[in-house]
């Protein structure tokens, strides 16, 4: 079934209200601080929106879940799934709108974006790491960034942190959170070796977030498709292969084959 789906990105270390689209001309992937509640589901509204996913990173977690539940209250005709992943807001944002360009089924956008956070090689460049507490650095890691300046902290597909980039996936851009004519953006060039770099819109303040300044960056894995569903959620009718609806939380009707 085609769904009009649309995702938010809850980001706690900014402060600016409203909630603003991440690219300028596409407001199907929007960004909205901790006091952007009360905007929520007008812009969901003005959207035209029957699907929302509301994400966070684990630090705005709670808030996002708030974020969720007001929204479904507040539009009980919505159907509002949220999800914490422990990546970067701009993996997030992202990974967001490549799902939303690999369908138009509100089950497997959702399917994709999972994928995507999970499997893609995201993190964050940090100028230091002597106030970084996720990913944890080792003993090492904290000497070494009292003398030196710049290291990079994965958080998928596997956490940690060290002094290089690891390889991303093939064929698909480093997107880095920072101007482009930044030192931030520079340092991330400079650590991408032959890999093609993109700057796109910052979300997060790296300076609040992880105690340094930085930029956040991710190379999306490439979208793995979701089988069709053989059941319908009886709220929203798509389709999908779960028993739960991730949207609408019911049980969903299984399609017996012929």
């Amino acid at each position: 079934m085609e769904s009009n789906v649309a995702f938010i990105v809850v980001e706690t270390s900014i402060n600016h209200g409203g909630v603003t689209p991440w690219i300028a001309d596409d407001p199907r992937v929007a960004v909205a601080s901790e006091a952007a509640f009360a905007d929520i589901p007008g812009w969901v509204s003005s959207l035209g929106a029957d699907h929302v996913v509301i994400t966070s990173r684990p630090t705005s977690g709670s808030v996002a879940r708030l974020a969720a539940t007001t929204l479904a209250g507040a539009r009980p005709e919505v159907a509002v799934a949220h999800r914490v992943v422990p990546t970067t807001s701009v993996a997030l944002a992202a990974s967001g709108l490549n799902a939303l360009e690999s369908g138009s089924d509100a089950v497997a956008v959702l399917g994709a974006f999972d994928h995507l956070t999970t499997a893609s090689a995201s993190g964050t460049w940090l100028r230091s790491v002597t106030r970084l507490v996720d990913p944890k650095p080792s003993l090492g890691m904290h000497v070494r960034s009292l003398f030196g300046r710049g290291f990079v902290a994965m958080t998928t597909p596997a956490p940690s942190v060290g002094r290089t980039l690891e390889t991303p996936p093939v064929g698909h851009p480093l997107l880095v959170g920072a101007d482009a004519a930044s030192a931030e953006f520079a340092a991330v060039v400079a650590l991408a070796g032959a890999h093609v770099v993109q700057s796109v819109p910052v979300l997060a303040d790296v300076k609040r977030a992880h105690g340094s300044a930085g930029a956040e960056f991710v190379a999306l894995a490439p979208v793995v498709r979701v089988a069709e569903g053989t059941a319908t959620c009886p709220v929203c009718a798509s389709r999908q292969n779960a028993v739960t609806c991730p949207y609408c939380h019911v049980h969903c009707r299984i399609t017996e084959p012929a």
